[in-house]
């Protein structure tokens, strides 16, 4: 009886063995035989991410007629904004030249100019030639003298004298003026003229410039 029973047992194993072969292998069994076992890190204990290398970019095409600066040169600044100038006096410019009017009616006066030396009856001209024009703009100027040289010497280059600091006097006072004078190539016949008078110039700086009072 026991011998049967053992008979029995026996058989089923050797069955149990073949069906287990026929089979084959477990697939989950041979997986979790090869899986590598995984460790669980906290994100706090990797550290930073390593720094992503840049790619440098290829700027793109200019259009046509666009001007292009090279990749590394600084970005254009600002302009500075220009600093003003200081602006240039106006000055009068007439038309008409009136020295000649004035010697023509004095016969006296005529005379006396050709007896003047070049330079001298340059001056005396140019001289004549601001007194007509001031009157002439201003009605109430009335001058009686001038001094080309009173604030600076004057100058003449080719045809053409210039006083920046020459002084007239009207009606007891003197004022500054600047003027150009252009003359005729045998300097007897003023041409052209451009004038502007100045402010003042107080009592006490004429004796300074050699500006005489009205006695």
């Amino acid at each position: 009886m026991v011998f049967a029973l053992l008979a029995a047992i026996a058989v089923h194993l050797a069955v149990l063995v073949i069906v287990v072969r026929l089979r084959g292998p477990d697939p989950l069994s041979d997986e979790l035989a090869e899986a590598v076992p995984v460790e669980m890190v906290p994100l706090s204990a990797l550290g930073p991410p390593p720094p992503v290398p840049a790619v440098p970019v290829a700027p793109a095409p200019a259009a046509p007629g666009e001007e292009t600066l090279p990749t590394d040169a600084p970005p254009p600044t600002a302009a500075a904004p220009a600093t003003p100038t200081q602006p240039r006096e106006d000055m009068v410019r007439p038309t008409t030249m009136l020295s000649s009017r004035s010697l023509a009616a004095s016969r006296q006066a005529r005379l006396a100019m050709r007896t003047l030396a070049s330079d001298t009856r340059v001056e005396q001209l140019c001289g004549l030639e601001a007194m007509e024009q001031v009157h002439a703009w201003q009605r109430d100027f009335q001058p009686d003298r001038i001094v080309v040289y009173a604030m600076g010497e004057p100058s003449l280059t080719g045809n053409r004298f210039e006083a920046d600091g020459a002084a007239f006097r009207s009606r007891s006072l003197w004022y500054r003026i600047r003027f150009s004078c252009d003359l005729t190539t045998d300097h007897a016949r003023v041409v052209g003229f451009a004038f502007a008078v100045g402010a003042p110039i107080p009592r006490d700086d004429w004796e300074e410039h050699g500006l005489p009072a009205v006695h």
